[in-house]
């Protein structure tokens, strides 16, 4: 047991991962797998016995990211480390909650021809803070859900979810998957894609963990070509984005929160009037924000618009191409109808 267990001891499913078929000897008596189910490195160092590189383990979850963002210097490096320290100080804000509203898997779900969740493992790209790894897991006990981001939101992730022994949370980027070819029966990424250096590579390696004919459920930035509504906005946002994505992210962050009822007024208060008349319905989703609850409860987004590194745009042409390229086909599109995006839902090739 001590050549697996350094830390303080938890509780954990190893269904499907136990590392020790991959020991000397693969042929472990199942009592002996019994003992090891009671055991979770809590704190340490996971080493792979082959190549000897080694990954910390943190608050119960292994960080793959050291090895791959320290081995080049490069652009795209540095943006997927800016991305993480951006994201890590919005999830922080972030309260543990044990129960979860609605949420945007929730929203994706209404909006798709298939179930999200399918078969026996998936896979969350970009997890934040855990929300909706939370309701997969809950609605899905069944199903193993591994779970990872790029920011310290996995450690808020491994809170909310601590009583769901179907997840499994690690820390990693979208552009390095540590993770087998081949064995996942679905990926899902709300809102992530848009925020890497390299989305090509991004769905290239989602593809890569899928199985054949597994299904990919995304949502991403759309540009607003063809919506005057939305896309003069956008197009300051853009021009503001170039200030305040090199700025002090916690004083993007209260700036957020200072700007967050002033959006409300202007933008979310119009749309909620409009929406109590049939005639003007339809006009509330080409209103941007429209979809505050609360003075206060857009400065997470109004963040995520204005602090992030990195903020990419797709329109539905550019969005197949590229995941055709990456080796996913029967590519169905749609929208959800209090967010500015493209969902999409594909299978792999």
């Amino acid at each position: 047991m001590t050549e697996f267990s350094r830390g303080e001891p938890c509780e954990f499913s190893c269904t499907y991962f136990c590392s020790r078929f991959n020991i000397k000897n693969p042929h472990i008596p199942l009592q002996k797998c019994r003992e090891c189910h009671q055991m979770q490195v809590n704190r340490g160092v996971l080493m792979c016995n082959n190549c000897s590189v080694s990954y910390e383990i943190s608050q119960d979850i292994p960080d793959f990211r050291k090895p791959q963002l320290s081995s080049k210097n490069t652009d795209k490096n540095y943006l997927t480390e800016a991305t993480a320290k951006t994201y890590s100080l919005l999830w922080k804000k972030i309260d543990k909650r044990n129960e979860t509203p609605r949420y945007h898997y929730n929203k994706m779900q209404e909006v798709l021809p298939g179930k999200i969740v399918q078969g026996k493992l998936g896979l969350e790209v970009g997890c934040g803070s855990g929300l909706d790894t939370h309701i997969m897991a809950k609605e899905n006990p069944s199903v193993e859900i591994i779970a990872f981001d790029v920011s310290e939101g996995v450690y808020a992730a491994g809170y909310l979810n601590r009583k769901h022994e179907n997840v499994h949370i690690i820390r990693a980027s979208s552009l390095n998957l540590p993770l087998r070819g081949d064995i996942f029966d679905f990926c899902y990424s709300f809102g992530v894609v848009h925020h890497t250096p390299d989305p090509e590579r991004c769905f290239s390696e989602m593809n890569r963990v899928l199985r054949q004919n597994g299904k990919a459920s995304i949502y991403v930035y759309e540009d607003h070509k063809d919506n005057i509504w939305k896309r003069r906005p956008l197009q300051v946002i853009s021009m503001v984005r170039k200030i305040t994505s090199r700025m002090n992210k916690r004083l993007v962050y209260a700036l957020s929160v200072i700007a967050s009822p002033i959006i409300f007024m202007f933008f979310t208060i119009p749309a909620w009037l409009m929406g109590l008349f049939p005639k003007t319905r339809k006009l509330t989703t080409h209103i941007p924000f429209n979809f505050g609850k609360s003075p206060f409860s857009l400065q997470g987004d109004i963040f995520d618009r204005f602090g992030a590194p990195v903020e990419l745009r797709f329109n539905r042409k550019q969005l197949d191409g590229m995941l055709k390229k990456t080796g996913f086909k029967d590519t169905q599109f749609t929208r959800l109808e209090t967010s500015a995006g493209i969902v999409a839902w594909a299978s792999k090739r």
